[in-house]
């Protein structure tokens, strides 16, 4: 009796485990989704921007779309490494300008009209 209510209680932990799993992995597939649109913005806006003749702005973008992709690739892959996190890091700060300059070109353009 003993020995098959420890292996229920064992069964109850492993499948704690397995869901606290399965939500890190939803989690990090939609960290991946919403990385992959990041760096594809950056290709669309890098493309208009050339449509436009606008010089700065399409290296701007693309520079801040290939930075967080070798970013995200070496956080993916580096296993916790101090050079991985802190490239990383570099590349979320560029992301995160490049978002705000661009909202910011934006709102200035429709304040304008």
């Amino acid at each position: 009796m003993r020995k098959q209510l420890r292996r229920q209680q064992s069964g109850v932990r492993l499948s704690a485990r397995h869901a606290g799993r399965c939500q890190l992995d939803q989690l990090a597939r939609s960290a991946a989704l919403g990385f992959a649109a990041l760096i594809g913005s950056c290709g669309l806006f890098a493309r208009r921007f050339a449509a436009q003749h606008d010089r700065a702005w399409v290296t701007y973008s693309s520079v801040t779309g290939v930075v967080f992709l070798f970013g995200f690739i070496g956080v993916a892959g580096g296993s916790g490494a101090t050079w991985s996190v802190l490239g990383f890091w570099v590349a979320v700060i560029l992301a995160w300008s490049w978002i705000t300059t661009i909202s910011l070109r934006y709102r200035s353009a429709l304040t304008e009209a």
